[in-house]
């Protein structure tokens, strides 16, 4: 029996992972647009900002890594140039 629950836990586990994946997919094209609209614009300002205090803090010659990108939006204000 425990064997069992186990399995069950993990095929139910794995079929919550699936829905997320499937949640996010659905969402990640139209979410840049509607963020900027649902925020008035204000989601752009503070990406530049936490861009702007990330790259202060890096030392000459080092970098910046965005564990959590989601749609890589950020990356362009911590591109250089």
């Amino acid at each position: 029996m425990a064997v069992s629950g186990r399995r069950e836990e993990r095929e139910a586990a794995t079929d919550r992972a699936e829905r997320v994946r499937a949640m996010f997919s659905d969402i990640a094209p139209t979410y840049d647009l509607l963020n900027r609209v649902l925020s008035l614009g204000v989601d752009g300002r503070w990406r530049a900002e936490a861009a702007r205090s990330a790259l202060a803090a890096v030392p000459v010659g080092g970098s910046v890594l965005d564990v959590a990108t989601g749609t890589t939006t950020i990356f362009s204000e911590l591109a250089p140039g």
